[in-house]
């Protein structure tokens, strides 16, 4: 399946596609939503900053919150960061 985001329609179709098992094997969607301790120095170093934007929902997780990664000249979402305020803690608003 090739899957080419583009819209948040798009956006949307890709995570249902990765919630429900179309994309990945089994084993490694559950490896992708583990959690790991948040490294502050690690992500100050990957992101520049953060701003709400487009509602990602993959239940049972539901994040307004983006991140700009300028290594690779976009933002990724904040769907997985567990945080009071769903944002990264240290990373300043864009």
């Amino acid at each position: 399946m090739t899957l080419v985001v583009s819209t948040p329609s798009d956006l949307n179709a890709f995570f249902k596609a990765l919630a429900t098992g179309r994309l990945l094997p089994a084993q490694q969607w559950r490896q992708m939503r583990e959690t790991v301790p948040y490294d502050d120095r690690a992500m100050r170093r990957l992101t520049r900053c953060q701003k709400q934007g487009q509602r990602v929902e993959v239940p049972p997780y539901v994040n307004d919150w983006w991140a700009y990664l300028p290594l690779y000249g976009g933002y990724i979402t904040n769907i997985y960061v567990r945080s009071p305020d769903k944002q990264l803690p240290g990373v300043p608003l864009c």
